[in-house]
């Protein structure tokens, strides 16, 4: 697994998340999207690949591989901060000098599920509504726990993803929403 951090500060952050993940997961739409629907709280991300997504690859089994068998079925998840954390994965001392679980607790804004192969690549996503450009009003959330780097964070969110251009519609991704936010919510 590789992971490494971009610094969301820079102007050119979402051209280095694109280099970093390739095309295929970071859509034009989705590029579009993070670009002017990411607050000024959002300092730093930390991106993981390849990540095992339960949501998708549920998809992928049952559609991708028969239909189009030369897509990937594995995806990128990318974690938002509001402190930006170097980390890559490539180097071998990557772990040192990291803060500790209750400093990566405290600025987690939550996480973003890059689908491959989408027009609309955005897939499970739970985020603060202080990482969100313009949220107001009342919010349902549940906790999510997250593993990351050995740590467990915690992200109390409302689930959202992006309807794709195959198989998933409105009522799709709307009664999955619902089901995912009871499922956490009840369990």
């Amino acid at each position: 697994m590789i992971i490494f951090s971009i610094d969301v500060s820079g102007a050119g952050w979402l051209d280095e998340l694109e280099n970093g993940v390739g095309p295929a997961f970071l859509s034009k739409n989705a590029k579009e999207k993070l670009r002017i629907g990411l607050s000024k709280h959002v300092r730093g991300v930390i991106v993981e690949r390849p990540y095992s997504d339960k949501d998708y690859r549920s998809t992928y089994y049952s559609h991708f591989s028969k239909k189009i068998p030369d897509r990937g079925r594995d995806c990128v998840r990318v974690h938002f901060f509001s402190h930006f954390f170097p980390v890559d994965s490539r180097k071998s001392d990557f772990l040192d000098g990291l803060a500790d679980q209750k400093e990566f607790q405290k600025h987690y804004l939550g996480f973003m599920v890059l689908r491959p192969g989408d027009i609309v690549s955005i897939g499970r996503t739970v985020l603060d509504t202080n990482a969100v450009e313009g949220a107001a009003g009342c919010v349902l959330k549940a906790e999510y726990k997250v593993h990351l780097l050995g740590m467990v964070l915690k992200i109390r969110g409302f689930p959202f993803m992006s309807q794709d251009t195959e198989i998933s519609i409105c009522a799709h991704v709307t009664s999955w929403a619902i089901l995912r936010y009871f499922s956490q919510k009840f369990s």
